[in-house]
């Protein structure tokens, strides 16, 4: 019968037209693979398989796969089980691309270096900036404060025992193309403790990373994170421009952070590869060109 499944799957929207209803797994096969002939966005790889990043699907040669529809969701399901071979080095597939050239190479994403960034964007729209709420005081005569200090701020709307990250403004980032702003580069100064809510509402600190002055931004902290993102290809030719590095660094190197004036409306998307390249010519360090 079908194996049963706690997740809902994905919505049938998803899926593209010609989607086979049934399928036999090949020897060739990868989960990515797979998700292709059913997936217009391959970045929701787990939720077609009903798992998630974490928990991978082992599937072998053989087994048949099912496409089961059900109040508006979709789901490639195990239909059957074949025995497995009894010899050696039997290869499970795994979600990524095997035996291609490292141009063609799709990795798991490794969520656990993005788990800072993900709970605490370091580029905040100028709006939701404007509207955060923001610390007006301290200790009697203070304008800096420390680990344990009770502080107070105003617009806070959230309940007694909530975490906030305390954080300050670097600069205003703006499109180098258009000049448009794309919002405040901010630092993440420390984590506070709400004591209690009102017009004013008390905290107190409980970790310090920076210097905390009066004036710095309120901003709840974010403990879970999208568990669903994979590497994937853009199908659109998307070209944008580093605005800024994490940190207000002059350059930046591996897993480091960096932010570039494209957004979802220009299509991008979490898990999307974008190469990173420049057309500035290089001079002759002999030159007289300045």
């Amino acid at each position: 019968g079908i194996a049963k499944n706690t997740l809902n799957g994905i919505l049938v929207s998803q899926i593209k037209p010609n989607a086979p209803k049934k399928y036999t797994v090949k020897s060739s096969d990868t989960i990515i693979k797979i998700a292709n002939m059913y997936l217009h966005n391959l970045t929701n790889w787990p939720l077609l398989f009903g798992t998630d990043i974490n928990n991978q699907p082992k599937l072998y040669s053989g087994n048949v796969l099912v496409l089961i529809k059900s109040n508006g969701y979709a789901r490639l399901m195990l239909q059957s089980k074949v025995l497995i071979p009894k010899k050696e080095n039997i290869e499970i597939l795994k979600p990524m691309i095997r035996e291609l050239t490292s141009e063609q190479q799709i990795k798991l994403l490794n969520l656990d270096k993005l788990r800072n960034i993900l709970s605490k964007p370091f580029i905040m729209e100028s709006p939701i900036f404007n509207a955060s709420p923001q610390l007006i005081a301290g200790p009697e005569g203070e304008d800096m404060y420390s680990l344990g200090d009770t502080i107070y701020a105003t617009n806070f709307i959230g309940q007694t025992g909530d975490i906030v990250s305390l954080f300050s403004p670097l600069k205003t980032i703006y499109d180098p193309d258009t000049s448009e702003d794309l919002g405040f580069a901010v630092r993440y100064n420390g984590v506070a403790v709400v004591d209690s809510v009102d017009t004013i509402s008390v905290l107190h600190i409980i970790k310090m990373y920076n210097t905390i002055t009066r004036g710095d931004r309120v901003l709840p902290v974010v403990n879970t994170y999208n568990t669903n993102i994979a590497l994937t290809y853009s199908a659109a030719n998307i070209v944008g421009k580093i605005v800024y590095l994490e940190g207000d660094v002059s350059f930046t190197a591996e897993d480091n952070s960096v932010a570039i004036n494209r957004g979802s409306n220009a299509g991008v998307e979490a898990g999307q590869i974008m190469q990173i390249y420049s057309n500035r010519k290089a001079l002759d360090i002999g030159s007289s060109l300045t």
